[in-house]
């Protein structure tokens, strides 16, 4: 398959399945075409289309290469140590100050809820002497297949490395299969919904905005599309979280306030 294809595979797509992949960089999109294609054994591009039109298990096989759904608890602790110390705690004591204990988070690009979960854990700890807050953390991701993991809420040590052994007593319980699951208090603080994050509406008056290395894989015209739904999504002062690779330019910058440069970390204006 070759960029002379793409375009067929693309509309096509998008009236059989209702999903535009059109913002995905090219070469990128081949690569995990051309993967796929090889891996189903197809020989053309209309016969892998005549594939995805019988078997939804293969387009959500495709789904879920496109999504890279590879994270863990706290990855880059830099950034939420700097994001707890330096905006968590501002954002609780300002709800505190104008009486208005309601505190909403979003995971764009959730993958199987390690970066939701963290976020859960975060607060739980930032509020453990804090009282009547009412906290949810939305984690939403394309893959409905990952959102299932997410909801299981089961994890192997690879994805807890960075978690300290004092949090991972408090928070997970060790299953006789070897793997740790989420304790329910953790669970409940968090809700899962699949969601594509450009032609979807976003979610609205959220405080935090955590979308970590989604942005490099689209086409700078659609990154500044979504950023501008993240910019209509936060409240008043609200934080957004982008990857370390990610970066907001042009006009789109004058809509945020750079809080740490260096850990990625903005705030509307």
């Amino acid at each position: 398959m070759d960029i002379s294809d793409l375009g067929i595979f693309l509309s096509s797509v998008q009236r059989l399945k209702g999903i535009d992949l059109s913002s995905y960089r090219q070469k990128f999109l081949l690569r995990r075409l051309n993967y796929r294609i090889i891996k189903t054994k197809s020989e053309s591009i209309f016969d892998y289309l005549n594939l995805l039109k019988k078997d939804s298990a293969e387009f959500n096989q495709l789904l879920n290469a496109l999504a890279i759904n590879v994270s863990e608890f706290f990855r880059d602790p830099e950034v939420f140590n700097y994001f707890r110390k330096n905006c968590l705690r501002e954002l609780i004591n300002r709800k505190e100050l104008h009486r208005a204990k309601v505190v909403r988070m979003w995971s764009a690009g959730c993958a199987e809820g390690q970066e939701a979960y963290s976020l859960a854990i975060q607060l739980k700890e930032e509020l453990s002497k804090k009282y009547n807050f009412f906290v949810k953390i939305w984690g939403t991701d394309i893959d409905k297949d990952t959102l299932q993991g997410a909801k299981k809420a089961e994890y192997d040590s690879r994805s807890l490395k960075e978690i300290d052994k004092l949090l991972l007593d408090k928070y997970f319980s060790c299953l006789p299969n070897g793997l740790f699951r989420v304790k329910e208090e953790i669970r409940q603080m968090v809700k899962f919904c699949q969601c594509d994050l450009l032609n979807d509406a976003p979610l609205k008056y959220m405080d935090v905005i955590f979308c970590r290395n989604v942005m490099i894989y689209l086409t700078r015209q659609q990154q500044g599309m979504l950023l501008s739904k993240f910019h209509n999504s936060l409240s008043s002062n609200g934080y957004l979280v982008i990857g370390k690779a990610e970066s907001i330019w042009g006009n789109l910058s004058d809509m945020f306030i750079q809080v740490s440069g260096r850990q990625k970390i903005f705030q509307k204006k």
